[in-house]
């Protein structure tokens, strides 16, 4: 296995060159890192990565396929006004697209499309414009290039795998990247029992990723899906692919799995993505029972699960839950049928500065706000002495002779100037002067009462 102390010095590179952050200390992290996959190292054989020795070829599901083509029919017909072409393709198969071949004649103003020509070459009848033709076919062409996915699988719980879960040179993304909303969840993935990284990697594992410093060449992932193991690893949930669905690739990758852990696939279920609204009753009365979104049903292991009692995102966490919150995607799971044991997942792991290793970070960020202020990440912020809620304090007003600090809203809402000096205290504070007609703060209340004391005295 690659030494502890090289793979911490890595990680810290990747970081401070990240996140613009010196200083940090992350021997809590790598020891919470080890401990937790600890499991996962062992049926390795010692190793963090496991890479096929075979490169393997993946295609795109028939449904990514037809998404495809009907978005780039779509821009044809909205974005180009490209309306001839559109109709045509629309005749045209998903099969017939991603061959390039077309299959059948096609006679457009009195001219014959041949069966057999390309499909791409075809559009040279829609579009006089040569500029936009090409254009138009290396568009199609990268399209259809999507369709084979050739590299070697892996299976990793190693570090900088997790940080690059999103970090890749083949123009993909999404909200793990380093520079995202949810870059701190990478930290969590790294740290719980659970988490598994699957990617498809091309012929060279030595890039520079875009969020990487030159000095930690890495693996650049054509494709990546994470798995998630069941506490008593007697299931397994399958998250959102990235970029698009492989066929097999969920079978391919769990066998590859099940072998490294000495788990006989005959002993699971197949993938089921099934979730439950609505169970109705086998007797023939026709009567159901109804779930609400929130609370719907996991049929899974022989039972029923609500599927927030199936999943716990533990607290402090910072990953976004494909499983619980995705809005496109409805995960696959599968199950050991031998099991009698109680299905859950437990996922994530409470994220902590990765600077002071204490503090919980500051939203979508990696470092707390102390140290964010300290490397000048932050503006300096206050608590609001009315509400409660952090402001920069810059944004801050001072009230009280410009001791205490309130936010603009409390400021507005529940703060008064004194019409005699000009001081600013909360209204609750101010006395009004009916005599006079006027809001008096509490100190040049005691100065006038003085005042009129003395002119009376003195009368």
């Amino acid at each position: 296995m690659e030494e502890i102390k090289d793979i911490k010095n890595k990680v810290e590179q990747v970081l401070e060159y990240s996140q613009g952050v010196t200083d940090l200390d992350l021997t809590g992290l790598i020891d919470r890192w080890y401990d937790a996959k600890k499991f996962f190292i062992d049926a390795f054989g010692g190793e963090l990565i496991y890479e096929s020795p075979n490169k393997m070829t993946f295609h795109m599901s028939e449904e990514n396929k037809k998404a495809k083509l009907d978005n780039f029919i779509s821009s044809l017909y909205n974005n180009l006004e490209l309306y001839a072409l559109s109709r045509y393709l629309l005749t045209r198969s998903v099969d017939e697209f991603f061959s390039n071949t077309v299959a059948e004649e096609y006679v457009y103003n009195d001219e014959v499309i041949p069966k057999g020509m390309k499909l791409l070459r075809s559009f040279k009848f829609f579009i006089n414009d040569e500029q936009l033709l090409f254009q138009v076919q290396q568009l199609a062409s990268a399209i259809i290039a999507e369709d084979k996915v050739e590299g070697y699988p892996c299976i990793s719980v190693h570090p900088l795998d997790y940080l690059s879960i999103s970090e890749n040179n083949y123009n993909w993304r999404s909200c793990h990247a380093l520079d995202g909303d949810y870059k701190a969840g990478n930290l969590s993935y790294m740290c719980d029992k659970s988490t598994i990284i699957c990617y498809i990697k091309g012929e060279d594992d030595n890039t520079i990723l875009p969020r990487f410093p030159d000095t930690v060449p890495w693996n650049s992932k054509k494709w990546r899906m994470l798995f998630f193991l069941a506490d008593e690893h007697n299931a397994l949930y399958a998250g959102r692919q990235y970029p698009f669905i492989l066929d097999n690739a969920m079978y391919i990758f769990r066998d590859i799995l099940f072998r490294l852990l000495n788990y006989q696939p005959y002993r699971w279920s197949e993938w089921h993505n099934d979730k439950l609204d609505r169970y109705q009753y086998k007797d023939g009365s026709g009567e159901y029972m109804e779930f609400n979104h929130s609370q719907a049903q996991i049929p899974m292991g022989g039972k029923f699960y609500n599927e927030y009692d199936l999943i716990t995102d533990v607290e402090g966490s910072r990953h976004y839950d494909d499983l619980l919150y995705s809005s496109y995607y409805t995960p696959y799971y599968s199950w050991r049928t031998s099991s009698r044991e109680p299905i859950h997942f437990t996922l994530g792991s409470k994220v902590r500065c990765i600077c002071c290793d204490d503090k919980p970070p500051v939203d979508n960020e990696m470092v707390c706000q102390r140290c964010g202020e300290k490397h000048h990440i932050f503006k300096p912020y206050v608590i609001c002495d009315c509400c409660g809620i952090e402001i920069p304090e810059d944004e801050a007003y001072y009230i009280k002779g410009g001791e205490v600090p309130v936010c603009e809203d409390c400021f507005v809402t529940e703060v008064y100037s004194c019409q005699m000096c000009g001081a600013t205290y909360y209204r609750n504070e101010m006395i009004y002067d009916a005599t006079n007609r006027r809001w008096l703060c509490p100190s040049c209340v005691i100065a006038w009462n003085n005042q009129a004391r003395n002119e009376g005295n003195s009368n």
